[in-house]
């Protein structure tokens, strides 16, 4: 599958025109690329440039017969050090106006753990975990503005026994007000007579709140089903909650 760079107005939001843009052989496809940039890392110490390694704990290959990445792990990573089996390519480029990293994803087993994370270094990052299912789905992981502009570290963890698939790696620039709605029961609503944000359907990990320029205003972990937003400014939100099946982004007025 190759991600091509997508050109989408956003009429409903009275928004310009943003883009889509696949990272560096975001399209997991190595077969005329001769520079493979993802490296494939064991126990944090061994490492290939290349598809086709295995070991005791782990095989990993591109497959091109279907145009995705698949890693199969027989043997779950180390809890003390849970990012001994992973995927990274390091210097992604995250550009100023860029709001999300989005990708495909599916477990052949289904309830395999997957962690993604965008980092500058363990201080500065962003990062969001979830469950897959056995169905090709698009995730996404919101960044911070800390890491717009700069060079970034992105890196897949595989945390639980189980085989991964990934797809279509990309930046993407649409705000974050844009949901693909892959939680469809999932509803998150504004009431301004309490002042509460309210979930149902689903239980959250994490809620957070952006302006529509992207600047992260508020951040609630564990929220439960019904938030108090307390002091943020009368005006237009996203709000992103992640849950371990995905995350639902909607824009409210408060």
């Amino acid at each position: 599958m190759k991600a091509k760079l997508l050109f989408i107005m956003l009429v409903s939001l009275g928004l310009s025109v943003n883009t889509i843009a696949q990272i560096k052989n975001g399209d997991m496809e190595t077969i005329g690329n001769p520079t493979w940039p993802w490296n494939l890392s064991v126990n944090n110490t061994a490492t290939t440039t290349t598809p086709g390694a295995a070991t005791k704990t782990y095989e990993a290959y591109d497959a091109p017969a279907t145009g995705h990445f698949q890693q199969v792990v027989v043997t779950a990573a180390n809890t003390d050090e849970p990012w001994n089996l992973r995927l990274k390519q390091n210097n992604v480029a995250v550009g100023a106006s860029d709001t999300k990293i989005i990708f495909k994803a599916r477990g052949t087993v289904g309830g395999e753990l997957l962690k993604i994370r965008c980092s500058i270094d363990n201080t500065n990052r962003s990062q969001a975990d979830f469950t897959l299912t056995t169905t090709w789905t698009e995730y996404e992981l919101i960044l911070d503005e800390i890491l717009k502009g700069k060079a970034n570290e992105l890196s897949f963890w595989t945390q639980s026994v189980g085989t991964y698939q990934f797809d279509d790696v990309a930046l993407s620039s649409t705000p974050t007000a844009i949901s693909d709605d892959v939680m469809a029961g999932v509803k998150v609503w504004y009431i301004a007579s309490d002042n509460t944000l309210n979930i149902d359907g689903i239980t959250a990990n994490m809620v957070s709140v952006y302006s529509l320029s992207g600047a992260k205003v508020a951040e609630y972990s564990a929220p439960g089903l019904v938030l108090t937003l307390g002091n943020i400014p009368s005006g237009l939100y996203v709000v992103s909650v992640a849950t371990d099946a995905g995350t639902k982004v909607v824009k409210i007025k408060k």
